[in-house]
C-alpha cells in the first residue's frame, strides 16, 4: 500500500485498551512507513479521510484539544509513542506530565 500512494489512517479498535496505542506507530514504521508519516497517518490524514478536518487532525484555534506529548522527538524515535507523557481530550487534562 505505501508503495502505490494509497493514503493510510492510522488507529485501531482497541476497546479501550489505549495504553498500547503507540505500538501501532512501532509496527507502521518496521513495515515501511518513515516516522513523520505515521504520525501524520494518525492525524491530519485520519482526519481528512474521515471528514472531520474542520474540527480535528492539527493544533489549531477552532478545532479540538485533542492532544499527546512525549519527552523524546518520536520522528526520531517511534517507540516514544509508547510513552506518552501528557494526555488532553476535549481541553481536559486527562494525564499531566512525569
Amino acid at each position: 500500500m505505501l508503495k502505490t500512494g494509497v493514503e493510510i489512517a492510522l488507529g485501531s479498535d482497541l476497546d479501550g485498551n489505549h495504553e498500547n496505542a503507540g505500538e501501532e506507530f512501532i509496527w507502521t514504521v518496521k513495515y515501511g512507513m518513515p516516522p513523520l508519516a505515521a504520525l501524520k497517518s494518525a492525524t491530519s490524514v485520519a482526519a481528512e479521510l474521515r471528514g472531520w478536518q474542520d474540527r480535528v487532525g492539527a493544533i489549531k484555534s477552532g478545532k479540538l484539544a485533542d492532544l499527546v506529548a512525549v519527552n523524546v522527538d518520536p520522528t526520531q524515535e517511534i517507540a516514544e509513542m509508547t510513552r506518552v507523557t501528557f494526555v488532553m481530550r476535549d481541553g481536559i487534562v486527562y494525564k499531566a506530565g512525569n
